[in-house]
């Protein structure tokens, strides 16, 4: 009787610990699960704050530097109109056109006599294919100094694409008459000449222009077309 008492006893024990080594694997999935994402977690948090330092300790463009230092500079002073041109100077170099008319003209609003800031002004305006404004703002240069070479060859430029050619000479030439070595200024009396069909003065402004820029193309191709060949 006590021996068939032990031997159920051992039997009923037995069939615990079985049924507790079944429930063990699915114990262990569980806790393998939440381990795996644990890590997934710590992997995500781990790279977004790599990523924010790494963000953080890029080094910046020359641009984004220049942006930066002269919109405090604007910041810190307002009115202080040499901040306002080079902030349009630097999204002009950023091409960022709008906002580069928009600080030379506040440049020019607080002072007048900033020539450089007009004459960039002028070629974002261009840029912007807002000729007449441009052109107003390069004939403002030229009246307040006849000797602008720079403002008198754009008003060239800008006249010639408008197949003003006899306008675009008269701008060339007085560009011509205070930068007599450029070498570009030559090129486009050459072409303004070719458009109006004086070549003989057309070849001549090209070998010109091939005087003090022997390998320009443009300039070459000229000769080219007209039969003159050097």
């Amino acid at each position: 009787m006590f021996s068939l008492i032990m031997l159920e006893g051992t039997e009923e024990e037995g069939g615990e610990v079985s049924e507790e080594k079944k429930e063990e694997p699915r114990v262990s999935l569980f806790l393998s699960v939440i381990l795996v994402l644990l890590l997934i977690v710590f992997i995500i948090f781990a790279g977004l704050i790599l990523y924010k330092y790494y963000a953080q300790v890029q080094p910046l463009s020359p641009v984004e530097y220049d942006l930066q230092r002269w919109e405090a500079a604007v910041k810190r002073n307002p009115k202080d109109a040499s901040a306002h041109m080079y902030l349009a100077w630097t999204h002009q170099q950023n091409k960022d056109y709008d906002k580069a008319e928009e600080e030379y003209k506040k440049a020019l609003e607080l002072s007048d006599s900033l020539d450089d800031a007009r004459y960039q002004l002028g070629m974002v305006l261009v840029l912007q294919n807002k000729i007449p404004q441009a052109i107003a703002e390069f004939e403002f240069l030229v009246e307040k100094n006849q000797n602008n070479a720079l403002s008198w060859y754009q008003l060239g430029i800008i006249r010639y694409d408008q197949e003003k050619y006899k306008e675009a000479l008269v701008d060339f030439k007085n560009a011509l008459r205070v930068e007599p070595t450029w070498a570009n200024i030559h090129r486009e009396i050459g072409k303004t000449y070719e458009a109006i069909g004086e070549n003989e003065q057309a070849i001549e402004e090209y070998k010109a222009a091939l005087q003090f820029l022997p390998d320009d193309t443009e300039s070459i191709e000229g000769l080219k077309r007209l039969g003159a060949e050097e």
